[in-house]
């Protein structure tokens, strides 16, 4: 990576990590009014089936 480009990949990753902060905030809120099932499957990895 060149150092032109720090700055930019800096932001990209911070916005990601909101995203991801909020997403996260979403799912709590989920699970604890009841939608368990719901979130669980969301955030378990996928599988292909065989």
């Amino acid at each position: 990576m060149k150092p032109d480009e720090v700055p930019t990949r800096v932001a990209a990753l911070v916005e990601e990590r909101r995203r991801m902060e909020r997403e996260l905030a979403e799912l709590r809120r989920q699970v604890a009014m009841g939608g368990g099932a719901k979130a669980e499957a969301a955030t378990r990895p996928r599988t292909s089936p065989v």
